[in-house]
């Protein structure tokens, strides 16, 4: 179990154990949300973070994104009207 201090600025670091586990890095973001009486700490991805996760059909990788955003802005019209 890892524990760290509070400084009388209310900052406190998180343990090196804990930030390797969670693959916190300077200027990345945290979510805390308290679970009963536990503190639960997150790591957020950011968007750099989930670029290349979604796969591209072969046949659609040459696709304009031009077209990409027209399709998609044509969809959320679609279903925001639903």
């Amino acid at each position: 179990m890892s524990s760290s201090t509070m400084s009388k600025n209310n900052q406190t670091t998180i343990p090196k154990e804990i930030r390797e586990k969670l693959g916190l890095h300077p200027g990345g973001k945290i979510k805390y949300e308290i679970v009963d009486d536990v503190v639960v700490l997150k790591s957020v991805p950011s968007v750099m973070d989930l670029a290349g996760i979604l796969q591209i059909p072969d046949d659609k990788k040459n696709i304009p994104f031009k077209v990409v955003r027209e399709v998609a802005r044509k969809e959320w019209v679609k279903q925001a009207i639903n």
